[in-house]
C-alpha cells in the first residue's frame, strides 16, 4: 500500500509576525518611558562642579523659586514643586502643579521641554502650613493648605505662546502679612490696559488694586515688597516713556512715582537694603545700562557700572552682598554672568558664566535667573539656556564669591 504523500502546512513568513511585535514593543517602550517621565525623580542631590575656577554645587534640572516662610527654597522642574533639604544636600519631590486639560499639560514631560525650549513652566509661591499659590496654563492655581489640592483661582487675561508668559518671575510676590501681588506680563503690541492685582487672603481671591490706562506701558516686570516700609514696588517698561518705578500700598492706594521716562528705569527685579535700592537695568543702551544705587535719604540715583547688555534679576545675601544677573539676548552683547556687588560696595565685579558658545537654543535668551527671595550663605543660580550647564540649577558659597572679590581687587 502506497504511503499517502506529505502535506506542506502554510506557515506565516517570519517577518510578518515581526510587523505585529516590533510595533507592539515599539508601544510598550513609548508607553512606559511616558510614564517613566512623568514622574521626575524623588530626590535630586547636588555634585560638585566648578564656576570660573570657584568650587559650586550643581543640581540637574531644576528652576529655583523662592523660600516659604520657614526659610527654605523651593525649586521646580516641569510642572513639579520640590523643596530643598535643612542639610542643603538635596531637593526633595513635594507635589505637581495642575494644567488642566489643554496643550500645557504635554509640559509633564521633559522630552515636550527640551524641544521647546521652555523651562520654566509655572511660577510658584510656597506659603504657610503647605499653602501654597502658582502660575500655570494661564490661570492662578491656589491650595489652602497641605490636605488640599490646588483649585483654579483666577484666568491670566493674557498668556501663551505668542501671547506672553503672564507674569514675569519678580511680578509674582508673597507679602511679608500673607497677601499676593502680581503684574500683569505680555507682549501687548496693541498697547492694551495692563493692571496690579492684590489678593488679601493669600491667593484665594483677586482684586484690581492698579490699572495702567491703554498706551501708557507695554507691560510689568516686577511687584516687590520692601521689608523696609511694607509698600509694594511696581516696575514697568518697555520704551523710555513706558518705564516707570512707583511706590505704593499693596491695595493700589497713595502711589509715589521713584523714577521714570528713561531706560535706567527699565528694571525686572530690584534688591532692597535699609539704605538704598539697587537694581540692573533691563536694555543695551550703554548710558543707562548697568548697576543703578537709589539712596532712600536722599532720594538720588547713582550709576555703579555700565553695561553693553540687560541686568534682569536681582537678589541679597545674608551679609549684604548683592548679586545681579546678565542675560545675553542677541550677539554683541556681554555673555552671561553675575555681577557681584560687596556690602556697601561702589564697584560690581563680573562673573562669567559662558564665553565662547553662549546658547543652547539660538533663539531664545540665556539667563541666569535669581531667587524671588532673598538669600543667605548661598546664592542659588538656575541656567536658563546658559550653554555648558545644561539648565542645572547651581548653588555657590557666600565665602566663595568673597574670595572671588578679594582675587578680584
Amino acid at each position: 500500500m502506497a504511503e499517502p504523500e506529505a502535506i506542506d502546512m502554510p506557515r506565516k513568513p517570519l517577518f510578518r509576525r515581526k510587523r505585529v511585535v516590533i510595533p507592539l514593543a515599539l508601544v510598550f517602550l513609548a508607553a512606559g518611558y511616558l510614564v517613566w517621565d512623568f514622574y521626575p525623580p524623588r530626590t535630586v542631590r547636588f555634585r560638585g562642579d566648578s564656576l570660573a575656577g570657584m568650587p559650586i554645587r550643581r543640581a540637574e534640572g531644576l528652576v529655583v523659586q523662592g523660600r516659604s516662610p520657614d526659610g527654605r527654597l523651593w525649586a521646580t522642574r516641569g510642572m513639579w514643586a520640590y523643596k530643598l533639604t535643612d542639610d542643603g544636600d538635596e531637593f526633595v519631590r513635594q507635589y505637581r502643579i495642575p494644567t488642566g486639560a489643554n496643550l500645557y499639560w504635554l509640559a509633564n514631560f521633559s522630552l515636550v521641554r527640551r524641544l521647546t525650549g521652555i523651562e520654566e513652566c509655572v511660577e510658584l509661591l510656597p506659603q504657610e502650613g503647605g499653602a501654597a499659590t502658582a502660575i500655570s496654563a494661564g490661570w492662578i492655581w491656589h491650595r489652602p493648605d497641605a490636605d488640599r489640592g490646588f483649585q483654579r483661582v483666577h484666568e491670566l487675561r493674557y498668556y501663551g505662546r505668542g501671547v506672553g508668559r503672564g507674569a514675569m518671575p519678580a511680578g509674582f510676590t508673597a507679602l511679608g502679612d500673607g497677601g499676593v501681588v502680581l503684574g500683569e506680563y505680555f507682549s501687548n503690541p496693541d498697547y492694551e490696559d495692563v493692571r496690579v492685582y492684590f489678593s488679601p487672603d493669600g491667593g484665594g481671591t483677586w482684586r484690581i488694586a492698579h490699572e495702567f490706562p491703554p498706551g501708557r506701558i507695554r507691560h510689568v516686570h516686577a511687584v516687590q515688597e520692601d521689608p523696609y516700609t511694607g509698600r509694594v514696588w511696581v516696575c514697568t517698561g518697555d520704551r523710555d516713556d513706558e518705564s516707570f518705578i512707583i511706590s505704593m500700598n499693596p491695595d493700589g492706594t497713595d502711589k509715589t512715582v521713584i523714577g521714570h521716562g528713561a531706560q535706567r528705569w527699565r528694571v525686572v527685579q530690584l534688591a532692597f537694603t535699609e539704605e538704598a535700592v539697587y537694581w540692573g537695568a533691563d536694555t543695551g543702551c550703554r548710558e543707562d545700562g548697568g548697576i543703578w544705587r537709589w539712596d532712600r535719604a536722599s532720594e538720588e540715583l547713582e550709576q555703579l557700572s555700565t553695561n553693553n547688555g540687560p541686568i534682569y534679576y536681582a537678589t541679597i545675601l545674608g551679609d549684604e552682598t548683592l548679586v545681579f544677573s546678565q542675560t545675553f539676548e542677541r550677539d554683541g552683547q556681554r555673555p552671561p554672568g553675575l555681577w557681584i556687588l560687596p556690602a556697601g560696595g561702589r564697584e560690581p565685579v563680573m562673573l562669567p558664566m559662558a564665553a565662547d558658545r553662549v546658547r543652547r537654543n539660538p533663539r531664545r535668551h540665556a539667563t541666569p535667573r535669581l531667587s524671588r527671595s532673598p538669600e543667605k550663605d548661598f546664592v542659588h543660580v538656575s541656567c536658563l539656556n546658559i550653554a555648558g550647564f545644561a539648565s542645572d540649577l547651581l548653588r555657590i558659597p557666600l565665602f566663595e564669591l568673597e574670595k572671588f572679590l578679594d582675587e578680584s581687587r
